[in-house]
């Protein structure tokens, strides 16, 4: 028997070598739409439930999701017994319109044991598949490896492959056998993290992120080495982060974070950063979700 990992709450900004999705059509979800209608087209006919919406997308659509907790349907995926509260099968955009602090994806824990045969993961997300905007939280594993790792890791989110993309996404009080937040499927390519803060997990080891994976201009602990294989790694510090309220949740940098100015402006994901402030301040991007707007050190 593994020992559970919970994740502790923090912000995930995690970019990956990903491919552009495009957008064959729109979907739409809304936790309290009064005339739900295939195909969920409209925002006057949205499916209850994000699972609803993906199983009714063609490839490539996008999934558009309001305010709302989401704690109900979800699938199992190939011979998996575990279930999903969202299983994204296929290449789709997931997003919020609001972001994470009104967007809630919940699973299931098993009362007394946390995780176990009746727990429910947040996501699942396949080859090519995006999520964006959610806060994903209370998601669980079953217990036992020898059931397939995919099974046991990622209680918050299992990623098929580094084509799968998590942005803008809150990872908290999710558990799991193997990676309490997030875990990758460990025979595929390598995913690949810049200017993210990957910080404050738990884990009997690899408690921050798996052996493989390319870390630049990151902020994690322990200092990320290369394997054999790989590129030197650079622009990476161990300091913690110095959020500005972290107990709170209030996860903006303070203005004396190392991680002000350490970040590559060539990786910035957008002109703006998730309070839609100016994602560049001083001239260099700062690491993470968040771009101080104060005074820097």
């Amino acid at each position: 028997m593994f020992s559970s990992i919970t994740s502790i709450p923090v912000w995930l900004l995690l970019l990956v070598a990903s491919t552009a999705i495009g957008s064959a059509g729109l979907r739409y979800v809304d936790a309290n739409s009064t005339s739900p209608a295939l195909p969920y087209t409209t925002w006057s006919t949205a499916a209850h439930t994000i699972q609803d919406a993906v199983d009714a997308a063609a490839l490539f659509d996008e999934i558009v999701v309001t305010n709302g907790v989401y704690a109900t349907g979800g699938r199992t995926v190939g011979t998996n017994l575990l279930v999903n509260r969202v299983a994204v099968d296929k290449p789709l955009a997931v997003r919020s319109v609001n972001g994470p602090q009104f967007t809630v994806i919940q699973g299931y824990q098993v009362p007394g044991t946390t995780n176990g045969d009746g727990a429910i993961r947040c996501v699942y997300l396949a080859d090519g598949a995006s999520l964006s905007g959610f806060t994903l939280t209370n998601g669980g594993t079953r217990t036992n490896l020898d059931t397939g790792l995919d099974d046991c890791g990622g209680g918050g989110v299992w990623c098929d492959s580094t084509n799968a993309v998590v942005s803008l996404c809150i990872l908290t009080s999710n558990s799991a056998a193997d990676g309490g937040g997030v875990r990758y499927a460990p025979f595929g390519p390598s995913s690949i993290l810049r200017n993210c803060i990957i910080y404050f997990n738990t884990a009997p080891h690899c408690a921050n992120y798996n052996p493989g994976a390319t870390i630049n201009y990151s902020c994690t602990t322990p200092l990320p080495v290369p394997e054999g294989w790989q590129e030197p790694f650079v622009g990476n510090i161990t300091n913690a982060p110095l959020f500005v309220d972290y107990a709170g949740g209030d996860l903006r940098l303070h203005p004396g974070s190392s991680c002000i100015n350490a970040g590559l402006n060539a990786y910035a994901p957008g002109p703006t950063d998730l309070d839609g402030n100016p994602r560049i301040v001083t001239g260099t991007v700062d690491i993470g979700a968040y771009e101080c707007q104060g005074q820097v050190r």
